[in-house]
């Protein structure tokens, strides 16, 4: 039960460098052990990106990961981009490191071969902002034929 924060200062990333980010906690005597059975992720400027061919999602990026629901005017909200190869429903959630969910949003059936978003603004289901840490987001799709997909990656608030 004890909380633990990271800080990622989106200004130190270059815009032409992918950065990767494993989140490993450590106890006292030295050992370790991954959070999540979640595999890396690559951090750029502008946030997570990854091509998937042959998936129901098979474009997705987000703009501003990590980034800062603060009201100042830069990086206030994230934005969850995706291209849908064929039509499907789909719905955004996002948990705390304890697995409870903040925020979600069921977004319907979505036409396949175009593009869609959906923004957070960093605030919870009772519409609170959410504390500074790591968050997993899950973006999951299924197709009108029945396939399911989904993408389960690492979000960054810093107010």
């Amino acid at each position: 039960d004890t909380l633990y924060a990271a800080r990622l200062d989106p200004e130190a990333f270059s815009a032409d460098d992918v950065y990767y980010l494993r989140v490993v906690a450590e106890n006292i005597w030295g050992n370790t052990a991954l959070l999540g059975p979640y595999k890396s992720i690559k951090f750029a400027k502008n946030g997570y990106s990854e091509d998937r061919p042959g998936k129901v999602i098979d474009k997705f990026y987000v703009d501003n990961n990590p980034f800062s629901p603060n009201s100042d005017g830069l990086r206030d909200i994230t934005v969850f981009n995706y291209r849908l190869s064929v039509a499907a429903d789909i719905s955004l959630k996002i948990f705390d490191a304890a697995g409870n969910i903040v925020f979600k949003a069921d977004l319907g059936r979505q036409a396949g071969g175009t593009y869609h978003s959906k923004e957070w603004n960093g605030r919870d289901l009772n519409n609170n902002l959410v504390k500074n840490g790591l968050y997993y987001y899950k973006i999951a799709a299924r197709s009108t034929d029945g396939k399911d997909d989904k993408i389960i990656q690492v979000i960054g608030v810093i107010k």
